[in-house]
């Protein structure tokens, strides 16, 4: 039952020349008994806490609180079991007319109910982003600039880094704002053996050297029945090649110097040759050391 309405119509009443005893119409809803001899003021309600009645010097006598119960505030008719207060998002006590955010809203505690009253927080206009940003939506609709970035191998990458990976040393990568871009490198075909392979400084492609030089080859030598099977040093690889005009006989003719990739010095070293009904047979050979390029031959 409502007791503040109650008593202002009986007060109304009075005016009109009419005495209501409303009190014990609430059957002790309202919590005022009359007592004749009373040392202490009701407590009551401040600011949401129970504060302690003054204590009087002479006893007296009127309508108090029933026990256990107090007035809602100090000068009030009306008695309750507790004080109505605000309270924050963790329970804490929240004074009157304070203002606090709990879960995307902003609450006040109203001076007139002395409840909580929250409204949804109005939005904040959205940041300007810079280029390689993107507009990210977070808790309570807060929009926030996040730099754009690349994750490789547990590393972060900004923007217009580049970077590359000793495992797959033909690829490159790069970070834009779509993401992680890989440039992917193709090589020209190419044969040649391991030993003649030039490598580049990624160790991705590589070109054959073809200049004149010793290059090993394997070679089937056979004497009389008697065979055996060398690793040989053998002259291989490209000369240089001279075109020129040249007169001969008051004719203007064109000449080709041509170069071949030649033996320039061996050793002479001995094998053994394997022959039939497995007997030896020493040979003597030409171990080639070094190549050069020399004269093959003029083309006219």
């Amino acid at each position: 039952m409502a007791c503040s309405p109650l008593e202002q119509a009986v007060e109304e009443c009075k005016k009109a020349g009419i005495c209501v005893n409303w009190r014990t119409l609430t059957n002790g809803t309202c919590g005022m008994v009359y007592r004749e001899c009373q040392g202490q003021l009701d407590d009551y309600c401040h600011g949401g806490v129970r504060v302690q009645g003054r204590v009087l010097e002479e006893v007296k006598a009127g309508c108090f609180c029933l026990r256990g119960q107090f007035r809602a505030e100090e000068h009030k008719k009306i008695c309750v079991s507790e004080c109505p207060y605000c309270k924050g998002p963790l329970g804490e006590h929240k004074q009157l007319g304070e203002t606090w955010q709990s879960n995307c809203q902003v609450c006040t505690c109203s001076n007139q109910t002395k409840t909580e009253e929250c409204q949804p927080k109005p939005p904040s206009p959205p940041p300007l982003c810079s280029q390689n940003s993107v507009l990210v939506t977070g808790c309570c609709g807060k929009q926030t600039c996040v730099e754009k970035t690349c994750n490789y191998d547990g590393r972060t990458y900004k923007v217009g880094d580049r970077w590359t990976d000793l495992a797959l040393p033909c690829e490159s990568y790069s970070c834009t704002r779509e993401g992680t871009q890989t440039v992917r490198r193709v090589c020209p075909h190419q044969n040649c053996s391991e030993e003649d392979r030039v490598w580049d400084e990624q160790h991705c492609c590589y070109t054959c050297n073809q200049t004149c030089a010793t290059r090993v080859s394997s070679v089937n030598i056979t004497v009389d029945n008697c065979t055996a099977t060398l690793q040989l040093p053998m002259c291989q690889g490209q000369c240089g090649t001279e075109t020129r005009w040249v007169v001969a006989r008051s004719i203007l003719h064109l000449e080709q110097k041509c170069e071949c990739c030649r033996v320039r010095s061996y050793e002479r070293k001995s094998v053994n040759l394997t022959c039939n009904g497995g007997s030896v047979m020493p040979h003597l050979y030409a171990h080639v050391t070094s190549c050069e390029c020399h004269n093959c031959s003029i083309l006219q």
